[in-house]
């Protein structure tokens, strides 16, 4: 079992690397979001 998960793992490597770098982007956008003065209303 262990075994297919690494072989799997290292097979799939660039597309974790590009899930993961894109799951980071999405992720700090959303923090610059969070804190980013709010528009006051006109």
């Amino acid at each position: 079992m262990i075994k297919s998960l690494v072989v799997w793992t290292e097979e799939h490597q660039q597309e974790i690397s590009t899930a993961r770098t894109a799951y980071d982007e999405r992720a700090a956008e959303e923090e610059r979001l969070l804190q980013a003065p709010a528009a006051l209303p006109r």
